[in-house]
């Protein structure tokens, strides 16, 4: 919409023509079947929640536009392209990178076609191909495919993610690693394999020796939190990135009735107002229309399980296939939590790493002879604990989770809160801090040793002491990461001697 408005003006329907003319260009010819335009309706909401500054500071056009008149044009382009049988979804709140995403998982997965085009500029959404789904870069003129990604950026689409979440993206004031750019990023990445096995305490040594890629271990926090903003989220974990209302206009958008026959008079008016812009096919582009009714029951989250003992709550871990998460795990299935029903200490990490993954307990390892020595520091062992995960699934290459995949796993979580009744409740790392807390999924060197008492975070209220701690992966990567480890147990130990 934009580019027709510079292209073509404001005035005088400037927008509509190019805006028709591109989108018949893109649909000449008899390759197509269906149609689907994503629009953008203001700045991803579960985004500025995770990071208030999201998109902030963003740097205007040297011209101005008149912003009215480009809105009012942009809808009549919708209800011409509605009408000729391509649907509009858009969701105020909700990025069109995101609705894209998830239309195209569903006309793959769910009605299983073989082929899918994602007709952008924006290379963010590059991220999103796989042996089904190329991008058409109309600007270009081009077919993106894994060859072009390697030969752009010098590694695998799938992982864009790490790339951006290290170097950012400045166009989204998305911090990244600040002094690691594109170059040094893919090399890394290439280098480690993933941005969770490039901060793999293991490889934190030889990263800590130069003064370039040290940055990458002392900002950690800041790569994995642009890791989140920048991974964009598949259909099968859609849903929990919309709040009631969002959910609810989607559902209406997706599954909305079709025009009648007499509403293609008002597309025949506006395509003769347009002189030289031909018409879409309307036989060629129907299906869409009711194909994707079936697409609203991917954003209703429905009642949670109501689970009378720990058992009933492993059970349906076990069973759980709410993100992709689960296919990681391969034979090995998920992580059980840990330790005794009536345990009044309760300790909280994000998702098993690979030797828990195989050994099929939270906690182990080099992070968990880190985690019992911050026990033994504060006068307790693991019998008196409940240890557990925000997330109960290994990550591939172990890479931060999304704020998806923490949502679907966070029924299981507020169950064992609900059911074990914690007195003291001590979350290591910012993924169980933003459970618990209101502090969000970033900051955790910020507020490491504070001791709060029934504070309220994604989980709801929760009714016991809480304090913050860094991971022990991070104790273990850094000097910094240790001192802090090392404050925090000091408080803790502090708050529990007053109470014994």
């Amino acid at each position: 919409m934009y580019r027709a408005a510079y292209a073509y003006g404001v005035y005088d329907s400037g927008v509509v023509t190019g805006m028709v003319r591109y989108i018949t260009e893109l649909l000449e010819g008899d390759s197509f079947t269906d149609a689907v335009m994503c629009w953008d309706l203001g700045k991803s909401r579960w985004r500025r929640a995770a990071y208030p500054g999201y998109k902030k500071g963003r740097r205007e056009k040297a011209t101005p536009l008149d912003l009215e008149a480009v809105f009012n044009q942009g809808d009549t382009v919708k209800s011409y392209f509605d009408i000729r049988g391509i649907r509009q979804i858009y969701v105020e709140g909700v990025e069109a990178d995101d609705l894209i995403s998830w239309v195209s998982d569903y006309y793959k997965e769910y009605l299983g076609y073989d082929k899918v085009v994602i007709a952008t500029s924006d290379k963010d959404l590059w991220q999103l191909l796989d042996s089904k789904t190329v991008v058409y870069d109309h600007t270009k003129s081009r077919i993106v495919n894994e060859e072009t990604v390697i030969e752009e950026f010098g590694l695998s689409f799938n992982r864009i993610p790490d790339l951006k979440a290290l170097a950012g993206d400045g166009s989204d004031n998305i911090k990244g690693v600040i002094g690691i750019g594109d170059k040094i990023a893919a090399d890394l990445i290439n280098k480690y394999g993933s941005l969770g096995e490039i901060l793999d305490p293991d490889n934190a040594k030889e990263l800590l020796k130069q003064k370039r890629t040290k940055k990458v271990i002392d900002q950690s926090c800041s790569a994995e939190l642009s890791y989140r903003l920048v991974k964009i989220p598949k259909l099968k974990e859609a849903r929990w990135y919309l709040n009631k209302k969002e959910s609810k206009n989607l559902i209406l958008r997706v599954s909305g009735k079709p025009f009648q026959p007499e509403d293609k008079l008002k597309a025949q008016i506006i395509a003769d107002r347009l002189a030289d812009c031909s018409l879409v096919r309307e036989d060629r582009l129907s299906l869409a229309r009711e194909d994707l009714t079936g697409m609203a029951t991917f954003f209703e989250k429905g009642e949670d399980e109501k689970h009378l003992s720990l058992a009933s709550v492993d059970s349906s871990i076990l069973q759980c296939r709410k993100c992709e998460l689960r296919d990681h795990c391969e034979d090995f299935g998920p992580t059980l939590p840990e330790g005794y029903e009536n345990a009044e200490i309760m300790i909280v990490g994000r998702n098993p790493g690979k030797n828990e993954l195989i050994e099929g307990r939270p906690f182990i390892g080099r992070a968990g002879e880190r985690l019992d020595k911050f026990l033994e520091d504060v006068g307790l062992t693991r019998r008196d604990c409940w240890i557990t995960n925000v997330n109960k699934c290994y990550s591939e290459g172990n890479r931060p989770t999304t704020v998806g995949e923490m949502k679907a796993c966070s029924r299981y979580l507020r169950a064992e809160v609900d059911l074990v009744k914690p007195k003291f409740i001590i979350t290591f790392g910012n993924e169980a801090m933003a459970m618990m807390t209101l502090y969000g999924y970033n900051g955790v060197t910020k507020h490491c040793g504070e001791v709060l008492e029934k504070p309220r975070g994604i989980l709801g209220e929760i009714d016991a002491w809480v304090a913050v701690c860094v991971h022990p992966s991070m104790a273990l990567r850094s000097k910094a990461g240790e001192l802090h480890m090392e404050y925090a147990a000091e408080q803790v130990k502090e708050f529990l001697d007053e109470r014994r």
